[in-house]
Formats: C-alpha cells, sequence, structure tokens
C-alpha cells in the first residue's frame, strides 16, 4: 500500500514539473521601436494615424504614444481556438486605450493587429513598423 502512495506521489510530481515549462522571452518576436497605429471606422474608413512606441522588457510590454501609456501587457502563446487572426503569439494587455481591446495578434514584427473593440463604431486598429 505504501508503495504505491509514493508512485503515485512520484508521477503526480513528474506531472506538474512538465506543466511547469515555459517559453523563453528571447524566443517571442521582437516588436519593440517606433509604429504607426491606424484606426478605423465600422466602415472601415480611416478615422485617425498617429505614432506610437513599444518597449519589451522580456515578455512585459509598454506601449507607448507620447507621454501616455496605452497599455501595459504580456506576450503569451496564442491558444485562442477560432481561427480568424491565428497567430502564434498574442500580447494579452489591460483595456486598451479605453476601447475594450484586451487581446493584440502579433503576426510577425511589423504587423499587429487589435481585436475587435467594444465600440460600436470601430474596427480593429492596426500596427505596422515605421
Amino acid at each position: 500500500m505504501n508503495k504505491n502512495i509514493i508512485m503515485i506521489g512520484l508521477i503526480l510530481s513528474v506531472i506538474l514539473i512538465v506543466g511547469c515549462v515555459q517559453t523563453p522571452p528571447e524566443s517571442y518576436p521582437s516588436i519593440e521601436g517606433n509604429w504607426i497605429l491606424r484606426h478605423y471606422s465600422w466602415e472601415g474608413n480611416l478615422t485617425e494615424t498617429e505614432s506610437v512606441q513599444i518597449e519589451r522588457d522580456n515578455d512585459i510590454v509598454t506601449i507607448f504614444s507620447g507621454d501616455e501609456v496605452l497599455c501595459n501587457g504580456t506576450i503569451i502563446k496564442n491558444n485562442q481556438t477560432y481561427p480568424k487572426n491565428h497567430t502564434d503569439n498574442i500580447l494579452k494587455c489591460n483595456d486598451f486605450r479605453g476601447l475594450g481591446v484586451n487581446v493584440i495578434f502579433i503576426y510577425n514584427e511589423s504587423y499587429l493587429e487589435t481585436e475587435l473593440p467594444l465600440c460600436e463604431s470601430c474596427n480593429p486598429s492596426i500596427f505596422t513598423k515605421e
């Protein structure tokens, strides 16, 4: 009986250790730098363009527009199940500029796109590297 408990405990310990493996930050895309951020109306018309800066410290990201912090977030692997906007990594952030955006899709090191904002008159905003 005691041997069985020890074996089960050993197996559970091994499973828990394997579950803690994280992606190393150096494998995340290099998105820091200067970007152009474009906002679009529901009809797809460009409504605003601005320059923003992205700073990254390992997996922690901050997006600035001048002195204003637009959002803070963390780069994580994209485990979302729906096929639209499927990317390897996403930026999981707090409410991006009050638009109800909590996910920014990282397509590559020069193109990012927000999820659909909660505002009824907006389309996703698009980041392109300068």
